[in-house]
């Protein structure tokens, strides 16, 4: 009687056998001999790559996108009272002039958004999703209340409104956009205060920004230049570096746990 040999790839020997497609597994799961955890962890570590792959092509693409995407300006006006009698007065970019602006350059790096919304008590609550075409993505949620002061809106007015304004203010941080006041003559602009550029400061090196770079997309020279009105998006930016950071640590932890366990 003869004997067949049981043929096992050793843990050693993994990283030079690891696929590198999907294509790939499925031949080596065709040997008969390979052996079932090995081709276990050959897929986790593939698919753990697959994302790291493409997580690094969504941050490249939103580089150039908010290296070249412009400022867009407030060219919308709100006026009206609120139920205590005061008057209420501002300048906003509106939606549809935010997607125009941003979808030509969205296009050409391969990013796309989309929406998702509920009622939620006395609030519209909206998700946008920012999607790369390597499938890579991030969202942010922004809750705008269902309830305002105009006495001349009805209930589906008001919901219609708090949905726009979710969407928009949700698409401006996901994507870390930046709008401005129309020009006023040369007239002072409020700048951050210089607390809130040491804040700045130390949230860009506690993150490990390329500090150039984020002024850069701030388009600003030094932190002191930045408008008061974009402080909260420059924060928004930097905790994304952040969430950014504690994910890729998380994966990289993951994998040192699993080669370790395979080394066993």
């Amino acid at each position: 009687m003869t004997s067949k040999a049981v043929v096992k790839t050793e843990p050693a020997a993994l990283a030079a056998t690891e696929p590198s497609s999907l294509s790939q597994i499925i031949a080596l799961a065709r040997d008969k001999d390979m052996n079932v955890d090995v081709l276990e962890r050959l897929v986790a570590m593939s698919e753990r790559q697959a994302d790291r792959v493409a997580a690094q092509d969504f941050h490249e693409a939103m580089a150039r996108f908010q290296e070249k995407c412009p400022r867009i300006p407030h060219s919308a006006s709100a006026d009206f009272p609120t139920k205590s009698g005061v008057r209420m007065a501002y300048t906003y970019a509106e939606l549809h002039q935010i997607a125009e602006t941003i979808r030509p350059y969205l296009h050409e790096n391969g990013l796309s958004y989309s929406w998702d919304s509920a009622i939620e008590g006395d609030a519209m609550r909206v998700v946008c999703r920012l999607s790369h075409s390597n499938g890579h993505s991030r969202t942010a949620t922004f809750e705008a209340p269902t309830a305002n002061s105009n006495p001349g809106m009805s209930d589906l007015q008001k919901h219609a409104g708090a949905l726009t304004f979710g969407r928009r203010q949700s698409l401006v941080q996901v994507i870390g956009l930046t709008t401005c006041d129309p020009d006023a003559d040369g007239a002072s602009v409020e700048t951050i205060t210089d607390d809130q550029v040491r804040v700045l400061n130390k949230m860009i090196l506690e993150t490990g920004t390329n500090a150039p770079r984020f002024l850069a997309y701030l388009k600003v020279a030094k932190l002191a230049d930045l408008r008061a009105a974009d402080f909260t998006m420059a924060v928004a930016a930097l905790e994304q570096k952040n969430r950014d950071n504690v994910a890729a640590k998380k994966a990289e932890t993951q994998d040192l746990l699993t080669d370790a366990g395979g080394a066993k």
